[in-house]
């Protein structure tokens, strides 16, 4: 005998029938789609994660990288005189090609840094809730994951944000 068949990601259906559940009726209204091996529900955690991660810090990422590229050189005054002299650090000196190298660079860690978070999250979560499921024998919606991947990404967006403004 098979095991349950895993559903196609991503599988979302029309809740409705759940959320109206009465005691006589089957508890796996037709039409829904269950998860019940663990590496399914880390892949579909995964999957909405990313989803949801990516485009917050691909919009943070490129506006860091607008903003190396096309700072300014500063301007210091001189304690001496208090006249302004043309700053003579190593980021004021900087060539358009290292600029733009750096903001490709600046860019790539926001995308790499995304990537990272979204599996490293995605499994402590997604077997996290597999183990939580299956000590229960309980049936997981595909809408579990889905759900978690939006929290995951709401609550990484929570520190990302101060971060990349202080950084920039």
């Amino acid at each position: 005998m098979a095991g349950p068949r895993t559903p196609p990601w991503p599988s979302l259906y029309n809740p409705t029938p759940e959320l109206q559940h009465r005691h006589d009726s089957d508890p796996t209204p037709p039409g829904a789609h269950y998860l019940y091996n663990a590496n399914d529900i880390f892949r579909f955690t995964l999957y909405w994660t990313l989803i949801f991660t990516l485009p917050p810090f691909i919009i943070c990422g490129v506006w860091a990288s607008i903003t190396t590229m096309s700072a300014p050189p500063t301007r210091q005054l001189s304690v001496g005189t208090m006249r302004q002299s043309r700053d003579t650090s190593p980021s004021s000196r900087q060539k358009p090609q290292a600029r733009l190298i750096m903001g490709i660079a600046v860019f790539l860690t926001f995308v790499i840094s995304s990537l990272g978070v979204g599996v490293v999250s995605s499994v402590v979560v997604g077997y996290g809730l597999a183990g939580f499921y299956s000590a229960g024998s309980l049936n997981m919606s595909t809408w579990v994951p889905f759900a978690w991947g939006l929290i995951q990404s709401l609550v990484g967006l929570i520190g990302l944000w101060p971060a990349v403004t202080n950084l920039i």
